[in-house]
């Protein structure tokens, strides 16, 4: 509605820190995090996500005490730019109008539009046998096996275009591939993404109260990756993986 309003600028006030960052992260072009020092909002912002939602931060009040700590401690934990000012005099506020009116805009969706299927995972109960017909049959080489041990399962990646097939052979009863496989038989265990800004894709998901079922971690291959629950999917176990290209 404002959009349609015709306003060259529309300026949209949350309702605080950790309770409306999705809805604000799908509706705004820029996202600005404002702090005070002393406050303890700093402390409120790492907890809930924030760092990875800013695309610039601005320090309030920075003639009262701790600004400059303040600006230090977010310096170490993003690269994001940080602005202070003191609003009752104006110090500062038109570098930050003018950082806010030349900034990029922001994907529209989480996950953006340059998403891409990284691979289909598929359970199997040998990879060797299973790569009789992928291999084989289908033409699918083999490009990297590999043992996960903490994910205990044996991983075989096969190149198919752009994309990837990944066979999962479970290394021990008990596991997870070995307890989907006696529950459901072999085949698609899950879908991997892998997308461009993985950070903020991760606290909006957050935000939103997706379940993850873990906190970011190394796979096969030394990627970083997080599964999403199927309850909060649709039904399908999705995996995000962090784009290599990505700092």
């Amino acid at each position: 509605m404002l959009d349609a309003s015709g306003r060259d600028v529309v300026l949209v006030e949350t309702v605080g820190v950790g309770q409306s960052e999705l809805d604000i992260a799908r509706a705004a072009r820029v996202i600005a995090v404002v702090l005070m020092p002393g406050a303890g909002d700093e402390v409120q912002a790492l907890k809930a996500g924030i760092l990875e939602i800013a695309d610039l931060f601005v320090i309030n009040k920075a003639d009262h005490p701790g600004a400059s700590e303040l600006e230090r401690d977010l310096h170490s934990y993003t690269e994001r730019p940080v602005f202070q000012t003191v609003a009752t005099d104006g110090i500062g506020i038109a570098a930050l109008a003018e950082a806010l009116l030349s900034a990029p805009a922001r994907p529209a969706h989480a996950l953006s539009g340059h998403a891409t299927i990284d691979h289909l995972g598929i359970a199997v109960n040998s990879i060797d046998a299973a790569l009789a017909f992928w291999e084989k049959q289908v033409g699918l080489p083999v490009a990297h096996r590999q043992t996960v041990a903490h994910e205990h399962v044996h991983v075989a990646m096969l190149p198919a275009g752009e994309s990837r097939v990944e066979l999962l052979e479970a290394t021990e009863p008990e596991t997870t591939i070995a307890k989907f496989i006696s529950k459901r038989g072999e085949g698609l265990h899950h879908v991997a993404l892998r997308v461009p800004d993985f950070d903020a894709a991760i606290a909006r998901l957050r935000a939103s109260g997706a379940r993850l079922l873990n906190e970011p971690q190394q796979g096969a291959g030394g990627h970083t990756y997080v599964f999403i629950h199927p309850a909060s999917t649709g039904g399908v176990l999705l995996e995000l993986i962090k784009d290599e290209h990505q700092p």
